[in-house]
């Protein structure tokens, strides 16, 4: 697999970005001379990189290499984002297994990865989004510059090997890894269903729980779900009663709950996050 090893010492040089819609669509061929980054937040797209095709699913990112001719070998349906950046210090490796980062100078960031908790990722696309629609001035592209550059830190960082579980905790990690991917977690009805789903007896689920993570699983399912809703907030102009729905939430309950959590009402988040998100919601860079 190949990956960028990059030097820490230069920032990369954030360009444009924005959202990417294909439906049955072919992605043009072409040659850059700069990076771009995919994220696939929806359906699958068909790219094909140099003699490589390569198919992306929700969560995944892919890094393409400047100068280098890639497109669609198929016709894609998928929603996505964008992001034009140029590396002034980095050189391609090709390894084969994850390395590392042991060098505090440098980090390995690889061109293709699935980040299970996408969302995240998103809020930064989310304030690169709006920083674009600002003044270009030294000190906005300055930040703008910093931003992606924690970026990639946070995508390499996703790649890093985990320790070696048992089997036991292999079959809980199924349990993190499910509620860290759904996008409502609304498919179970209580803490005992949960457990069941699992083959847990519900008070061993819970003690579990809390030696593992730390917190009990309904702190953290309603903290997990609270993320969930900044995306939202974030990422789409969705209503605030139709977000707090599709996360199986009474309305004035979930107002409380969000700003008990956050400090800030749902509308007052979303403000806060992209002030012009409706400007940029379908913004075209």
């Amino acid at each position: 697999m190949k990956y960028f090893l990059i030097d820490l010492s230069n920032l990369a040089n954030h360009m444009v970005g924005s959202k990417g819609k294909f439906k049955k669509t072919t992605h043009i061929w072409r040659t850059l001379p700069f990076q771009e980054l995919f994220l696939i937040t929806s359906g699958e797209l068909h790219l094909q990189h140099g003699e490589e095709k390569i198919l992306l699913k929700q969560g995944d990112i892919y890094i393409t290499e400047k100068e280098t001719f890639f497109g669609g070998y198929a016709p894609s349906t998928c929603e996505f984002r964008w992001q034009h950046f140029t590396l002034d210090s980095y050189e391609i490796v090709e390894l084969d297994t994850p390395p590392t980062n042991t060098d505090k100078e440098k980090f390995y960031l690889p061109n293709k990865i699935n980040v299970p908790d996408f969302q995240k990722i998103l809020l930064t696309f989310t304030q690169l989004d709006q920083l674009s629609l600002e003044n270009n001035n030294f000190e906005c592209k300055y930040i703008r510059d910093l931003i992606f550059t924690s970026l990639l830190v946070q995508i390499s960082l996703a790649m890093q090997p985990q320790k070696d579980f048992s089997a036991t905790d292999k079959r809980f990690l199924s349990v993190v890894e499910y509620l860290n991917t759904h996008s409502s977690l609304t498919d179970f009805k209580s803490v005992k269903e949960l457990a069941t789903l699992f083959g847990y007896n519900e008070k061993y689920f819970i003690r579990l729980f809390k030696k593992n993570m730390g917190v009990s699983p309904i702190q953290f399912i309603t903290n997990r779900k609270i993320e969930l809703a900044k995306g939202m907030l974030a990422g789409s102009d969705d209503t605030v009663e139709s977000i707090a729905i599709t996360l199986g939430y009474d309305y004035q309950y979930f107002l409380k709950l969000f700003k008990e959590k956050t400090g800030f009402t749902p509308t007052k988040y979303r403000k806060s996050i992209s002030p012009d998100y409706k400007k940029w919601k379908d913004l075209k860079l």
